[in-house]
């Protein structure tokens, strides 16, 4: 907030001033004509503010008077637009205005920090006159043996003493003596008693506290009485403090000085502070931004004093705000004393400090204008008492260091600019230079060198005609006049001669002036050759990119219809199966309606059935897990077959469809039921989009080595627009909610799946909407191989009419969790003549196989508790382990019933031992097929 208000301050103080002057400007204008000097008051009024507020005010004031000039004084008037002169000049006129704040503000600065400091040393002074003038002394009376006898309340109050300790022997001056002072003591004693005074000397007594309380002592003896003497005591502790606090500040403002880096600084400011004050460790805690958080930086500690544990211990810590001391002086931005390190309830330290006989500490902030740079903290072994006016001086050091760090920061910061200008010139891809007004060189960068292969040396003080053909160098120096004679910048491409041939380059050409407003013209030249080629290039790749887009727009928008589609889709079926299954349950429909509503609902069951094969047909392809059950067979049986099954709906549009056939079959190797998926999906396409008493055409020829079947229609054709479509996923021409005809578009990708796994291909013509449609399919044919019998017919395995139960004999132990699913199966299979026998669980069916002997064991694989592959593990373990004796029959036959219907799934449950593999929804005719089927094979094997 206080920021924010100061800056607020600076900027009216700015804006007041700026404004003044520019209304001085606009009234001189009609006869000063102030747009030839734009920033005349200016100049005046950067500085005005910038002593007046500081450096900040400074600065906003140049950037105002920046924007008012341009816009009132620098053509075209009343416009921020500028030409590259009249950029130069407001950018000169910024960084001159910046400088001049920056400068008057430290100026500022140090005449705040020299007011302080003669403040400091006229209040020191001050306090030494007042001890003066008040006569303040110390006056004791005492034996040469040590006892005190009688002492002044200045002496006592100095040392820390009371009339109580004085009364109580407690005060012997031979004691409060410290140990490494008592050698003074030796000639003032031999003084005093040849002289019977002595000169008054310096040495320090210890304070009740334990303290050292620096004094000058003078002693005389009693005439009266040899052995009594008296003795004045000044208490000399504030003039030590002065001298102590000059040293420090002298020691600091040399150990700045002499430091080059602030890496140098450190320890020197540190080692500096602890010799001047008589501590002995000191550490520097830098405040990092990124962490937020106070961490080790250095340390200085007197030679003799080990201390490795304790600046490792600092090396592994960092201070949050208010945590620990250096974390409480960053929080308050004060300088704090801590007399007694035990006492102190926020010391995380503590142990270890203590463990290092340290007693004392104080630190103080190193910031500039309140910003945290980092901390310093002293400590001393000996008991120390807190000095507000050490840590008032702390805190001014801190502020001269943190201007020190921040100076060096900026020396650092500017050299590396430097250093990064010069590296930017020096590696710039750009040809880069600076010539007279003449045409010399008077700068260019090392890429120019690498460029025409000639030193720098060369270049300078030459022209461009001492390096490239008159018609070059003419160019060159005609365009270098125009921005010379002009002021104004220019881009142009020139062409310069080479030993390979021409390059060209884009030139990029200002004028500027030097310090004594010579002009002179710099530029940058790329070479753009490779680049007009990339340019090409790129915008090829980009019209490529645009395509792929727009396909992958496409692709998502047809996956959209596809979905909404697939909603329909199956929502449609369903709408007759309820509709039909609830007015079944009501029981008031006749006999006539009830076959309609059950062939109602067959045939949409079929229709979902298909639909969700489809579905998994695709995922298999997507997936690459479509695969073919190869075998020799004749494609005529496949067409009469798919021909027969369509031949229902195609009589009911009164469609007529003819199969032209050769006499002699050729076989083919493939998978039956896929290759009849196919025909279907062509015949039943054909049914569909061809109108009532149209006509559809089969036709089946033979080549060398090859089959074509083409299925032509008279229906309503392919836009040719979306012919190459036909075989996508996902596609149909007409994926509206009006479209006439239903289904998901997945057809005719399936089927050419199915016949791209063959070897084969599809293709289809068009002559457009309302002209029918033509596909066209071609397989290998498979030599070597003749004709076969490609399918059981249905009185070898007794589903002929004469024999209605051809399960007679056969026990099935059926196992199903779902009751429904159960019903039905046993339903279908007593109806063929079967012993059925059911359970709802697998665990209830291995009890019932010890009471029965089936000869087929048809089970559900998606069951609670136990699954049917784990069902059949167990039951082997029953027919094939130490059991098998008692169980006295042979394993039965086993088929899995299961809504998993994928290849994979069919594949998983033979691997498991299923013997087939049945998918629901369940087909009665197909599953009495399949059991018949394999009790023949068995009996076969037998």
């Amino acid at each position: 907030m206080l920021k924010l208000k100061s800056f607020a301050q600076d900027a009216a103080s700015a804006i007041l001033v700026v404004t003044t002057a520019l209304l001085l400007m606009r009234g001189l204008d009609p006869w000063l004509e102030m747009t030839q000097t734009p920033f005349l008051l200016f100049f005046g009024a950067v500085p005005f503010v910038a002593l007046y507020r500081g450096r900040q005010a400074g600065i906003v004031a140049t950037v105002l008077s920046a924007l008012i000039a341009n816009y009132f004084f620098i053509p075209p008037l009343k416009s921020f637009s500028l030409d590259l002169i009249s950029l130069s000049r407001v950018l000169i006129f910024l960084f001159e205005g910046t400088t001049i704040s920056i400068l008057i503000g430290a100026l500022r600065s140090a005449q705040r920090q020299t007011k302080d400091s003669l403040r400091q040393l006229k209040a020191s002074e001050a306090k030494l006159r007042r001890l003066a003038d008040s006569n303040i002394i110390g006056l004791v009376s005492a034996d040469i043996y040590g006892a005190i006898t009688e002492a002044n309340d200045a002496f006592l109050n100095s040392l820390g003493f009371t009339r109580e300790d004085l009364a109580n022997g407690r005060v012997r001056w031979d004691e409060m003596t410290p140990a490494d002072l008592k050698p003074l003591d030796i000639p003032a004693y031999e003084e005093l008693v040849t002289q019977g005074r002595n000169t008054p000397y310096e040495k320090a007594f210890i304070g009740k506290q334990g303290q050292r309380v620096p004094v000058v002592v003078g002693t005389a003896l009693l005439e009266n009485d040899p052995e009594q003497v008296i003795s004045f005591i000044l208490d000399v502790s504030e003039r030590k403090r002065t001298e102590q606090r000059l040293a420090v500040q002298y020691a600091v403002a040399r150990a700045l000085a002499d430091a080059a880096t602030l890496t140098d600084a450190i320890p020197q400011v540190l080692q500096s502070l602890c010799e001047s004050l008589g501590w002995q460790i000191s550490f520097f805690w830098k405040f990092n931004p990124q962490t937020n958080r106070l961490h080790y930086l250095d340390s200085w500690h007197l030679p003799n004093l080990e201390v490795d544990s304790l600046v490792k211990a600092n090396q592994e810590t960092s201070f949050t705000q208010g945590a620990g001391l250096p974390g409480r002086i960053w929080a308050s931005g004060k300088a704090s004393w801590i007399a007694s390190i035990t006492k102190d309830p926020n010391f995380p330290r503590k142990a270890i400090a203590l463990e290092h006989g340290l007693h004392s500490v104080f630190g103080f902030p190193i910031s500039v204008e309140n910003e945290m740079l980092g901390v310093i903290e002293c400590f001393s072994t000996s008991y120390q008492e807190p000095d507000d006016d050490l840590l008032h001086l702390m805190r001014a050091i801190g502020s001269q260091i943190g201007q020190f760090m921040e100076r060096k920061q900026t020396e650092e910061e500017l050299q590396a600019s430097q250093a990064l200008f010069q590296s930017f010139m020096n590696y710039s891809p750009a040809n880069a230079y600076i010539k007279d007004e003449s045409g010399r060189y008077l700068y260019v960068n090392r890429r120019i060198e690498t460029t025409f292969n000639r030193p720098l040396l060369d270049w300078l003080d030459k022209t461009d005609f001492d390096f490239f053909p008159d018609e070059a160098a003419e160019a060159i120096r005609a365009s270098d006049l125009v921005v010379l004679q002009t002021g104004q910048a220019t881009q142009i491409t020139e062409k310069i001669p080479f030993t390979d041939g021409d390059h060209y380059y884009l030139s990029f050409k200002f004028p500027l002036q030097d310090v004594a407003g010579q002009r002179l013209l710099a530029g940058m030249s790329v070479d753009i050759t490779d680049r007009k080629q990339a340019e090409a290039e790129r915008e090829q790749l980009l019209a490529r990119e645009k395509a792929a887009r727009a396909d992958a727009e496409a692709a998502n928008r047809i996956k959209d219809e596809f979905l909404a589609v697939l909603s329909h889709e199956l929502r449609t079926p369903l709408n007759p199966i309820l509709g039909w299954s609830r007015l079944l349950r009501t029981g008031k429909l006749n006999q006539q309606k009830t076959e309609y509503a059950l062939e109602t609902i067959e045939r949409n069951t079929k229709l979902q059935i298909q639909l969700i094969d489809d579905l998994l047909d695709i995922s298999r392809i997507l997936r690459g897990k479509l695969s073919l059950n190869v075998a020799p067979m004749d494609l005529a049986l496949i067409i009469e077959a798919a021909k027969e099954t369509i031949s229902l709906a195609a009589e009911a549009k009164s469609i007529q469809i003819q199969v032209e056939l050769e006499p002699v079959s050729k076989m083919i190797m493939g998978d039956f039921n896929r290759l009849q998926q196919v025909v279907w999906n062509l015949l039943s396409n054909a049914v569909k989009f061809t109108p009532s008493g149209g006509q559809i055409q089969v036709r089946l020829e033979y080549g060398q080595d090859f089959a074509r079947m083409t299925v032509k229609d008279t229906g309503k054709g392919i836009n040719s627009d979306f012919l190459p479509y036909v075989f996508e996923y996902f596609r149909q021409a007409d994926s509206s909610t009006t479209r006439k005809f239903g289904g998901l578009g997945l057809g005719l990708a399936i089927a050419r799946q199915i016949v791209d796994l063959h070897g084969g291909s599809i293709k289809v013509e068009s002559a457009g909407e309302g002209q029918g449609a033509t596909f066209i399919v071609t397989l290998p044919l498979q030599k070597g191989v003749g004709k076969q019998d490609w399918k059981s017919s249905d009185k070898q395995l007794g589903l002929d009419a004469a024999n209605p139960q051809p399960l007679a004999d056969l026990c099935i132990l059926i196992i199903d969790d779902e009751v429904d699913n159960l019903d039905l199966a046993q339903f279908v299979l007593e109806g063929a003549g079967a012993t059925v026998i059911s359970s709802t669980s697998a665990v209830k069916a291995l009890q019932l196989l010890a009471q029965v002997k089936p000869d087929i064991l048809i089970s559900d694989i998606g069951m609670p508790d136990m699954d049917g592959y784990t069902l059949l593990r167990h039951i082997k373990e029953l027919f094939e382990g130490e059991h098998a004796s008692a169980m006295g029959q042979v394993m039965p036959k086993a088929i899995a019933l299961t809504a998993y219907a994928g290849d994979f799934n069919a594949q998983q449950a033979l691997k498991a031992g299923f013997q087939r593999h049945v998918a629901k929804p369940i087909d009665p005719q197909e599953l009495i097929k399949t059991i018949t089927t394999l009790m023949h094979s068995s009996e076969g094997k037998g």
